[in-house]
């Protein structure tokens, strides 16, 4: 249990980060488009 924690977050967070970005690089790809 307390092994899955670190992996489950690092999960959740790289998500996460992915939800951000993945909009900023949308916009980005269709501005330079």
């Amino acid at each position: 249990m307390r092994n899955l924690l670190p992996t489950d977050h690092k999960q959740s967070r790289d998500r996460y980060c992915l939800s951000r970005l993945k909009p900023l690089l949308q916009g980005w790809l269709s501005a330079s488009d």
